[in-house]
């Protein structure tokens, strides 16, 4: 967002037309700008005049954090708006300029913003690594769904999110606590992009904001392709790339140290990261100062930064300042089905050593910790993209990359164990455990007592005991085990059993017809209790010891219970209560609850 003044007289007031500044404590929730700054009244048009020397009489830096995220590292696409009608020249040094700074790594001397980490910041913080490392992800022509040159920036952000859910574009992701996608989107020429009221090539040069797709922040900038004619945004640069690369540059910075300024609201605070109440943003301070740095092969025209370090604007820390950390790390043969060996990270800062190591694994989990050789489990088979921060003791970081694929290894066994090496695989009957790709997993297959092996189907066929197998793909193999000694003879058949006696249905049947259904069923009446029923008549069965369809040894007995009808009518017993001086004969139930009343048993006392 470097403003370009065309004439110094009028370079207040209009900076602060053109940024809305806000008074100290308070800013605008809206997309932030790289603004131009026009020559005035003079002719009211946006053909700018050439670049003079930076504006004087910046008011007093105080460039300090608010508690929001930043990146930790980025991953930048380029994305073409329409595939037509583009400055050629420009779509291609785009590529190349963030194709070149991924290319740097670590070690890429555009290196201010490594300063900024949030970790060791007072409440509310991130508590966030910065490093400069990045992933070019590629570039993308979209086809809008929209055939209109003005655009206002909620039509951009609606676009993206359109895109990316079609799949024209990579869906963005989140990492080590905050945002780390950024689209770059070009416009062609004739395009213009406005904020509310405030337009391209005429208020600002570019800008960047951020929006949400899923739940998931991303950060996209916009550029409008008005180089190389367009000197109020810079310095056009040969061969004909303009001013592309000191924009770029800009709004990449500001992004990676401030993403989610488009959702601040009224007052200074989350998700604000590091920020100027008065000048802006890292770049903002240091308005209109471009230098040379070379990275990722080539030299380029970027804009400096601003340096809390070094309280001035740089585009590269100074001999003895905060480098990158050299951050690598390689699969390894460790104890876990997966690991990792960081041991090859080193710092160039003097004095330093490599403190701590965070890991990403890709698949929605991480963690961190001193050690250069960790481990990690992975729940499904599949290739992901790991990555781990190194950091040291100077407060300074690094990243390194790399997609992982792992296969999965299934084990069946009956009557043994088996174990593998690296370890995930220790079981009896069946588990699985994922290993990396091409990795040798040793299986060793050990019988329970009183079996022996026999032998492996599947993926280790043919092999002894302990086996290998290749996860050059998806793997299974079944450890055979055969019992150790031969099975004992069977007994002699023992002789036929009697009739076995079937119990039959017995209820309502009359004692006589039960006692001969028993007998017929080869079972005998067992004891007889009678007692008195309203449902079953007077003589009959009401139920039988054993239930109906039961097998029992021939002979044995089944007791019966038979009605003896209705049991005779019984008045109910009734007791004497004195009841408020009051003799009274009521039923026991009755004379409990006077009694809690206050009834007292037996008759009233004469007075």
């Amino acid at each position: 967002m470097t403003a370009r003044a065309r004439r110094v007289v009028a370079a207040i007031a209009v900076a602060c037309a053109i940024f809305a500044l806000s008074a100290p404590g308070t800013a605008s929730a809206r997309a932030h700008v790289m603004p131009k700054l026009p020559l005035g009244p003079a002719t009211g048009a946006s053909v700018p005049l050439p670049i003079p020397q930076p504006l004087a009489g910046l008011a007093k830096v105080n460039f300090h954090y608010w508690g929001g995220p930043i990146m930790t590292f980025t991953e930048n696409e380029t994305v073409f708006w329409g595939s037509s009608g583009h400055n050629t020249t420009l779509t291609s040094n785009l590529p190349s300029l963030l194709t070149a700074f991924a290319a740097a790594g670590n070690s890429n001397q555009y290196n201010v913003a490594l300063e900024y980490q949030t970790v060791g910041q007072p409440l509310p913080t991130s508590n966030q690594r910065i490093t400069i490392a990045s992933r070019y992800l590629g570039t993308a022509t979209i086809s809008p769904s929209t055939s209109s040159t003005i655009l206002d920036d909620t039509d951009v952000q609606a676009e993206l999110i359109h895109q990316i859910s079609i799949g024209a574009l990579p869906a963005p992701r989140v990492a080590f606590g905050g945002p780390v996608t950024e689209y770059f989107v070009m416009f062609p020429p004739d395009f213009t992009i406005c904020i509310g009221s405030d337009c391209s090539d005429v208020v600002f040069c570019a800008y960047h904001s951020d929006t949400y797709f899923d739940g998931i922040p991303f950060a996209y900038v916009v550029l409008p392709e008005s180089t190389p004619t367009d000197l109020g945004c810079g310095a056009s640069i040969s061969p004909g790339t303009g001013n592309l690369d000191s924009m770029a540059s800009h709004e990449m910075v500001e992004a990676m140290t401030d993403p989610e300024v488009g959702d601040v609201g009224a007052l200074l605070g989350p998700p604000l990261a590091w920020f100027d109440a008065t000048n802006h943003e890292i770049a903002d301070i240091c308005n209109g100062q471009e230098t040379a740095a070379t990275f990722g092969g080539f030299t380029w025209t970027v804009q400096e930064q601003w340096s809390n370090a070094n309280k001035t604007c740089e585009a590269a820390h100074p001999p003895g300042g905060l480098q990158g950390v050299a951050a690598s790390f390689v699969t390894s043969a460790a104890t876990t089905p997966v690991g990792f060996d960081a041991s090859a990270t080193t710092t160039p800062n003097t004095g330093a050593t490599v403190t701590q190591y965070a890991w990403d694994w890709g698949d929605g989990t991480s963690s961190s910790g001193s050690s250069a050789v960790v481990g990690h489990t992975y729940a499904t088979p599949g290739t992901r993209l790991v990555t781990m921060i190194a950091s040291d003791s100077n407060g300074a970081s690094g990243a390194g990359f790399l997609n992982v694929t792992t296969r999965n290894l299934s084990v069946t066994s009956a009557h043994g164990q088996v174990t593998s090496s690296p370890s995930g695989i220790n079981c009896g009957g069946t588990c699985s455990a994922n290993f990396l790709d091409g990795t040798s997993v040793s299986l060793t297959a050990t019988p329970d007592a009183g079996f022996s092996f026999g032998g492996w189907s599947g993926d280790c066929a043919g092999q002894g005991a302990t086996c290998t197998v290749t996860m050059g793909g998806a793997r299974a193999a079944t450890a055979n085990f055969a019992s150790a000694t031969p099975p004992p003879s069977p007994p002699a058949s023992p002789p036929p059993p009697p009739a076995a006696c079937l119990v039959p249905a017995l209820k309502g049947k009359t004692l006589v017809g039960a006692s001969a259904s028993l007998q017929a069923a080869h079972c005998r009446t067992g004891a007889v209790r009678r007692r008195y029923s309203s449902k079953v008549r007077k003589g009959r069965v009401i139920s039988q010891g054993v239930a109906a369809g039961t097998k029992l040894p021939s002979g044995a007995a089944v007791s019966l219970v038979v009605s003896k009808g209705r049991a005779p009518f019984r008045p109910p017993v009734k007791v004497a209560v004195c009841y408020r001086h009051r003799t009274l004969h009521v039923t026991n139930a009755v004379a409990e609850t006077l009694r809690r009343r206050g009834a007292a048993l037996g008759p009233c006392r004469r007075r």
